[in-house]
């Protein structure tokens, strides 16, 4: 994970170097209930909501969160954040 920030902005990588995902499916990453991995149910694990949800909130407070991956070599989901400004005494 990259934490790093700027006077307006805070930015979040996390990578990890898995199986990767295909081209034609990261286009459909932040789709309610989407699986990359078809071979996934509900008894496996997940229901597809986790990357739908935090894009949602990290849009609602005025951030970016995108993604990418290459097959076979890992994927990285990188966000970033305005930074409120502080306030006065």
């Amino acid at each position: 994970m990259v934490l790093t920030a700027s006077a307006t902005l805070a930015r979040v990588a996390v990578t990890d170097h898995g199986i990767g995902i295909d081209e034609a499916d990261l286009a459909r990453m932040f789709t309610p209930f989407f699986r990359s991995d078809r071979s996934r149910t509900r008894t496996t694990g997940g229901v597809g909501l986790g990357r739908m949800l935090a894009w949602r909130v990290i849009e609602a407070h005025g951030g970016r969160i995108g993604i990418e991956s290459e097959p076979a070599s890992g994927t990285t989901i990188h966000f970033e954040l305005p930074l409120s400004p502080t306030s006065a005494p």
